[in-house]
């Protein structure tokens, strides 16, 4: 597990910060590019965990059971259950967006 302080970043401090790793994100051309940036913002464990994560999501999308995701991948079921949660929030989320825009309801309507 990573330890973290308990300390937060000030608001503006975190969107300059995001700003500056979506660009060079933005910048990348491949996944070995990719993996090359992340390489050089994040320690082994928690590139470990991030992919974990990612493979979470994917598994899920492939319609896995949870109890073949935790063997799979080696995860609780409370992280799974986590992000099944963010997953279908996002999902609800874009299905939404593209209603709008199908209705031609750019701002929220």
């Amino acid at each position: 597990m990573v330890n973290i302080s308990k300390k937060y970043l000030e608001e503006n401090l975190k969107l300059e910060i995001w700003n500056k790793f979506l660009k060079s994100v933005n910048r990348v051309k491949s996944v070995k590019e990719l993996i090359q940036v992340l390489e050089k913002n994040f320690t082994k464990s928690e590139l470990v965990m991030l992919e974990k994560r990612l493979g979470i999501i994917y598994l899920l999308e492939k319609g896995f059971k949870y109890r073949e995701i935790e063997e799979i991948l080696d995860v609780m079921p409370t992280t799974i259950s986590f992000l099944k949660k963010g997953f279908k929030n996002s999902v609800k989320i874009v299905k939404k967006i593209k209603k709008q825009k199908n209705l031609g309801c750019l701002d929220g309507c």
